[in-house]
């Protein structure tokens, strides 16, 4: 995972809403370190019915990673873009927040749905479209899909999200990870 993530991220140079290229490189790290701390989330620190949280404190900041127990789902969290909400009816399996010390803030959301790899790619495709928000990279192979979107809130805040679309390793279905950050201020 970390080489594929390694290799995505030198072709991830993309030119913002504003003009300005930026280097996707740390949100690819932050994006490598929440997946390393996925790893760990069997060590977590909060209980409940549902769910499991694990909190990582690292050199740049903080990452937080909440996971469903077996069996369960995760309510979808309410700071995902608009026009890449939770997919209807997938299982939420797991919700990442990353906060660093340089101001970037960002999230991982991982879902599971039963639901094909075309039809779950002309969900986001058409939430995009709609919601007038271009992709800046997009890749699609028979096995999966990639969108880059940079976009801006209401408030000027250049957004980047990034919606990872693959078959179930079980083969049963799609899997979905939504990424997306900001820098604050």
């Amino acid at each position: 995972m970390l080489a594929l993530l390694t290799g995505l991220r030198h072709a991830c140079m993309i030119r913002g809403v504003s003009g300005v290229w930026i280097d996707m490189s740390r949100l690819f790290q932050n994006f490598a370190v929440s997946a390393v701390a996925l790893m760990l989330v069997a060590c977590g620190s909060g209980n409940d019915a549902d769910s499991k949280t694990t909190v990582v404190r690292g050199p740049e900041g903080d990452i937080a990673i909440t996971t469903a127990r077996e069996g369960r789902t995760l309510v979808a969290p309410k700071d995902m873009p608009a026009f890449a909400p939770a997919y209807p009816g997938a299982d939420i399996l797991s919700s990442t927040t990353m906060q660093a010390e340089t101001g970037m803030e960002g999230s991982v959301v991982t879902m599971k749905t039963g639901d094909s790899l075309d039809k779950v790619r002309a969900f986001y495709d058409e939430r995009a479209r709609s919601a007038d928000v271009a992709a800046a990279s997009v890749s699609d192979t028979p096995q999966g899909s990639i969108r880059i979107f940079q976009s801006r809130d209401n408030a000027g805040t250049e957004k980047t999200t990034i919606i990872s679309i693959n078959e179930a390793s079980d083969g049963d279905g799609s899997e979905i990870a939504i990424t997306s950050g900001h820098q604050q201020g």
